[in-house]
């Protein structure tokens, strides 16, 4: 298991709060091919390993940094799906970071 740290922005405060979690990460780094060019693909899955709610939602940023109270956008990850999968004998969320399509939320 390893232990990460999710900013989430909060508008109303003007200041990123932030939850450490312990889960299972999987990063990938690459590259993709684009109109005559690359752009770097980085890319990612975390379980959060529990049957309880998580406040993590698509536009966070996810760090294996715990020392830190603010998000570094060229380190850290974006989340960009955040999958509820509490059923059967493994309750978790999933998370997925860093997607080219956009951000959504799958429940």
């Amino acid at each position: 298991m390893k232990k990460i740290r999710i900013f989430s922005y909060d508008r109303a405060a003007g200041a990123y709060s932030f939850a450490d979690y312990n889960c299972t990460v999987v990063l990938h780094d690459g590259q993709e091919p684009e109109s005559g060019g690359t752009y770097r693909k980085n890319g990612g899955s975390v379980r959060i390993m529990t049957s309880k709610d998580v406040a993590v939602r698509p536009g966070d940023w996810l760090s294996l940094d715990t020392g830190r109270d603010r998000p570094d956008k060229d380190r850290d990850r974006l989340v960009t799906e955040v999958r509820d999968n509490r059923r059967g004998g493994l309750p978790h969320w999933r998370l997925i970071l860093d997607g080219r399509a956009g951000v959504r939320v799958n429940s």
